[in-house]
């Protein structure tokens, strides 16, 4: 009975050892998505700032007037553009093609990582974690994630995860 019993042990501990193992591989994933959750909301924040650069840069140039020092200067021809290092001079129409070329990629950019950020959200929520140890911002979009989906459960309309400000707004209301 004695070798039994040592043989029930070892195996427990075996057992113990597994799971720990399991719940750390899961905590590392667990941070590893949130942090890609983290960098996501970065980078859509800075081509977001860039788009917004474009805009005022494409108001200006539609208007034909550009701010040179205190001056408004009216745009004929071929303005100096700062591309990476270098300026280069380039002919307004083929300026604003560029910029608008530009925003397009920006916006599907944004949408792409957007996506990507909702299917790591996903992926976040079949953890079963203990939500306290999560980083605020994760938590906050999980709980997004979650108002959304009752939403949808409660009116059979689909919602995009980057109109969830919208929706949050609306449930603050109730």
């Amino acid at each position: 009975m004695h070798k039994q019993d040592m043989e029930d042990k070892v195996k427990m501990e075996l057992q113990e050892e597994s799971q720990t193992a399991e719940v750390m591989a899961q905590m590392i994933e667990i941070e590893k998505l949130a942090e890609e959750i983290l960098s996501s909301r970065s980078i859509i924040t800075e081509y977001n700032s860039r788009k917004d650069q474009n805009k005022e840069a494409l108001n200006a140039l539609k208007q034909g007037e550009v701010q040179s020092g205190f001056f408004l200067v009216t745009v004929d021809a071929k303005l100096w553009m700062n591309f990476s290092r270098m300026f280069i001079k380039v002919d307004r129409k083929r300026l604003l093609h560029l910029i608008e070329g530009d925003q397009a990629k920006l916006t599907k950019a944004i949408e792409d990582e957007r996506a990507a950020m909702k299917e790591k959200i996903e992926k976040l929520h079949t953890f079963n974690t203990n939500l306290i140890e999560l980083d605020g911002y994760v938590r906050e979009l999980l709980a997004r994630e979650e108002r959304l989906k009752a939403r949808e459960a409660k009116t059979g309309k689909k919602t995009q995860l980057h109109k969830v400000e919208e929706v949050n707004s609306d449930d603050e209301d109730d």
